[in-house]
């Protein structure tokens, strides 16, 4: 049976008219997931209207040379770095890009995925804001042979390249300085909103893996920075003040933390060990600057470019031979120790 326009329509629900604008990469309004389901139908019954362009695909097949940036947020230092040199490489290969910001909500990065699928872009790029909540959708982007690789964050359960921060190893680098200053009673500091990420369960691991070489408790705590102080799950304050170094898994709570710091009133000023630099000088709140509290900063910083660079050569590997093995690629960090810390050191 020869398939038709109204074919696909009565299958979708929806009009012919608006099969025709979507199979042909018209304006139209529609949902993502109406989209994606019209060009499932078509590609699921071969599809091919008559007088076709002569590169015999349908418009949403063809290739545009566009890649699909996909980040949980835009508005971290890091993030910003990663995509800039993300698209700095792309361009240098011909290619441009579509930036997306999920805003660490699954839903929304689903529906962008569902987006990508219509064959609005060549290949993506995917920092995931979730290690669980789109597992069943990243295989399925997979299973059409859409190109895809993991920045940063990966997702354990999905057999795709991806360059992320050995996140692990440094993470029991970090923990190690550490406690070669002395400590031995350091706390482990979840970020609440993205917790379930490959890169604060690594981190987490890395901690774990130093605090037990040594023979020394594991003890983690979970902050929400959109929450007071005294709306936080923290199982007791108090019993905080006995913790002399605290190991941040991202950057997001140093102010969070320099805050709560000063408003338990520490008794002694404690070292604080995370990822990355900081924008500093910058004030808290009430205008002062959030050192108080603070004897130094441990700091492992990342690679954004080599990160990016590594993302796009995977990337158009996988566009070049959709048979080719998964890769990883691990970078490393390389730590820098900031003692007495005072605005004129960042």
């Amino acid at each position: 049976m020869k398939v038709t326009l109204q074919y696909i329509a009565d299958k979708a629900g929806v009009s012919r008219s608006l099969v025709s604008k979507v199979l042909n990469n018209k304006p139209v309004r529609v949902s993502a997931q109406k989209r994606a389901q019209i060009i499932r139908i078509a590609q699921k019954h071969n599809y091919t209207p008559q007088g076709i362009a002569s590169e015999g695909k349908l418009p949403f097949l063809r290739k545009k040379k566009v890649i699909g940036i996909l980040q949980p947020e835009l508005n971290f230092y890091f993030l910003t770095q990663l995509t800039d040199e993300i698209e700095k490489n792309l361009r240098r290969e011909g290619y441009s890009s579509i930036i997306f910001n999920s805003h660490e909500d699954p839903q929304i990065e689903r529906e962008i995925l569902e987006f990508c699928f219509t064959g609005a872009v060549d290949g993506l790029i995917v920092n995931a804001c979730d290690n669980f909540a789109n597992l069943d959708y990243l295989r399925k982007l997979q299973s059409n042979n859409l190109p895809m690789v993991f920045v940063d964050r990966y997702v354990y359960n999905v057999n795709a390249s991806y360059a992320a921060t050995d996140n692990r190893a440094n993470s029991f680098k970090l923990t190690e300085a550490l406690i070669e200053r002395g400590h031995k009673n350091i706390l482990f500091i979840f970020h609440g909103k993205s917790i379930c990420t490959t890169v604060q369960m690594d981190r987490f691991a890395g901690y774990q893996d130093a605090m037990e070489k040594h023979h020394l408790k594991i003890q983690k705590e979970y902050i929400y920075t959109d929450r007071p102080l005294d709306c936080q799950p923290l199982s007791n304050l108090e019993n905080m003040k006995k913790f002399t170094a605290v190991a941040l898994a991202t950057t997001w709570d140093f102010l969070y933390v320099c805050d709560m710091l000063r408003q338990m009133d520490f008794p002694d000023a404690i070292d604080i060990g995370s990822f990355d630099t900081f924008t500093i000088p910058f004030p808290l709140s009430d205008g002062k600057l959030p050192f108080k509290n603070i004897r130094s900063l441990f700091l492992m910083i990342q690679q954004p470019d080599v990160l990016a660079e590594k993302a796009v050569d995977l990337l158009l590997s996988s566009i070049q031979s959709k048979n080719a093995a998964p890769q990883q690629a691990h970078i490393g960090c390389h730590l820098q120790i900031f003692d007495n810390i005072n605005s004129s050191q960042f």
